[in-house]
Order: C-alpha cells, then sequence, then structure tokens
C-alpha cells in the first residue's frame, strides 16, 4: 500500500486524528502495516467503526465506502491541482517535521517548493486599527522584497495585509489554512488565495475535504 493512500484511508476513517497516526507507529512500523494488521491488534487503537470500515474496504477496496471517499478525495485533488505532502516526501516542511505529532498529510495548492523558502510569520488581529494595516503590510511588502516567504492564515485583517504586502512586492506567500483546502474561508479572501497561487506561493492545509 502506498503512504499517500494509507494515510487518506486513516484520515478517512471515522474517529481518527493527528493522534491516532502517532499512536499507530508506536506499535507498526508503518501506517501502511497498521492498516493491514489483525483487528485484535487494532482494537485498543483505532474505533470500532473505524475497524469495521476498514474490514470493509479490505473485502471490497475500491467498492466500500471508505474506497469511494478516499477515491473522490484524489479525483478532486487531481482536478484542482492539488498535491497530497506526506511526512516521509521530501516536500514537507523540515522544520514542521520536528514538532510533537506533526500533521502526516498536508494538502498543497500552488508550488509546493515554497515550503522549503525560509519563511516568516507574520499573524495578528482580525479587526486591527487602519496604522496597524499598515504596519503589517509594509512588513510584509520589505521582508518580502528582501527574499523572505510570508507565511500567513488568510484571515481578514493583519493576515490579510501581510500576504497582500507581499504580493505587491512580487514576493511570495503561503496561507496555512484552517479549513478543507476547498473552503477558502472568509470567502471575501478567495480572490486573495487565487492571487497567492497565480504568482508562485500556496495555500496548504492539514485538514481532509470538507473540513
Amino acid at each position: 500500500m502506498h503512504t499517500d493512500l494509507a494515510l487518506l484511508l486513516l484520515q478517512h476513517l471515522p474517529n481518527t486524528t493527528t493522534n491516532t497516526y502517532w499512536q499507530l507507529l508506536k506499535v507498526f512500523p508503518s501506517i501502511d502495516s497498521a492498516l493491514e494488521a489483525n483487528p485484535e491488534k487494532l482494537s485498543k487503537l483505532l474505533s470500532e467503526a473505524a475497524i469495521g470500515e476498514l474490514l470493509k474496504y479490505r473485502q471490497v477496496g475500491d467498492c466500500a465506502p471508505l474506497g469511494v471517499s478516499v477515491r473522490k478525495t484524489l479525483d478532486w485533488c487531481a482536478q484542482q491541482g492539488v498535491e497530497l505532502v506526506s511526512i516521509r516526501s521530501d516536500s514537507y516542511p523540515a522544520v514542521l517535521r520536528e514538532i510533537p505529532k506533526a500533521p502526516a498529510l498536508l494538502y498543497v495548492k500552488g508550488r509546493k517548493q515554497v515550503l522549503a523558502l525560509p519563511q516568516l510569520a507574520m499573524v495578528g488581529s482580525r479587526s486591527p486599527s487602519p496604522g496597524g494595516l499598515a504596519t503589517a503590510r509594509d512588513f510584509g511588502n520589505h521582508l518580502a522584497a528582501g527574499g523572505l516567504t510570508i507565511t500567513s492564515g488568510l484571515a481578514l485583517g493583519i493576515d490579510q495585509a501581510a500576504h497582500e504586502g507581499a504580493l505587491d512586492a512580487g514576493g511570495t506567500t503561503i496561507a496555512v489554512m484552517a479549513t478543507g483546502i476547498e473552503q477558502i474561508y472568509p470567502r471575501r479572501n478567495s480572490a486573495l488565495a487565487e492571487r497567492i497561487v497565480e504568482q508562485g506561493g500556496a495555500l496548504i492545509t492539514e485538514f481532509p475535504l470538507g473540513s
């Protein structure tokens, strides 16, 4: 089983989180072997519902509800130019990999190479003062012009200003999303999200479609 597929399967199982991935790796040598293990060995790590869905998938593959969900995700990502980056991929951000219980799978829309660039994170209030907005935009602009990739959260306020400042400088910016990759939030920043991708940046999230 390919690692990306195994991670998608795990993510689509009921009652699983990033913590589930790390708990499984304490017992099994890989996520692939975990999902192929005897149900009795999984009973302390996965819910009864999750094991039931996994067993159905083992029996009929893509025809099982789990298989259908994963196939829909893969097809949608292929159509929309979204790449899956697993924690074992060379494209996975090296520093992110070092944190405790790092996300096992990332969804990336745009140029995934930017994940390896030197970055500065800028975050702040969603209701800043006019001066705060101007300062954030100026910081994003000058730092991006100096070669740093500006990373923020696509939110209103300071985040938006930081992204815009970087883009206005012709620089690169990354939006780390708290939703599935297909759900731009807030919606009024949809044009900003498109601009980020068009100018060589990326949208990134650890959350599956529909989140």
